[in-house]
């Protein structure tokens, strides 16, 4: 019975940890992409040039570029009907992040949506949480660019440059 216990605390504690880039490991470094189409793909490299722009830093690599250390994967994924709202999706640990971009973001009318998404993502990569703060970049859903203040990219730029150590 005493194993049994140790045994559940254990996984409770290493299910509930904070995963987060062991310091030192960043800059990113986007290592590939797969099933995008050409333009999707460049809209994808725009938004992670938005967040090396507003950091006023390279954060993130593209993939051919040397520097980055810190892996990131970005798969493109279909919307289906079990996530049918989801626009990404960041699987991270302390050494890997892998980005699912639904095809939900290049649908029409969502195009403005992208660069946040992007960034959303990024910042899970970074090991951000989600902000309980409506407005806020790391809000639990996206909406379109122009909705963003200048305080709120700002922001989020300083807690992913605070929270990766750069």
């Amino acid at each position: 019975m005493r194993l049994w216990v140790s045994l559940v605390v254990v996984v409770l504690v290493v299910g509930c940890g904070k995963n987060r880039p062991m310091p030192g490991t960043w800059p990113a470094q986007i290592t590939s992409h797969t099933g995008f189409t050409d333009e999707q793909w460049n809209k994808i490299q725009g938004a992670v040039d938005y967040m090396n722009t507003g950091a006023g830093k390279k954060l993130i690599y593209d993939e051919g570029e040397q520097g980055g250390i810190y892996p990131i994967y970005f798969k493109l994924v279909e919307n289906g009907t079990d996530h049918a709202t989801r626009a990404g999706l960041a699987i991270f640990d302390s050494e890997t992040c892998t980005i699912e971009v639904s095809t939900l973001v290049f649908m029409a009318g969502n195009q403005d949506t992208l660069i946040p998404v992007i960034n959303h993502e990024l910042g899970h990569c970074a090991g951000l949480e989600h902000d309980p703060q409506v407005g806020q970049i790391m809000y639990q859903s996206a909406t379109n660019l122009k909705a963003y203040t200048r305080d709120a990219f700002s922001k989020f730029f300083t807690r992913v440059e605070q929270n990766i150590g750069m």
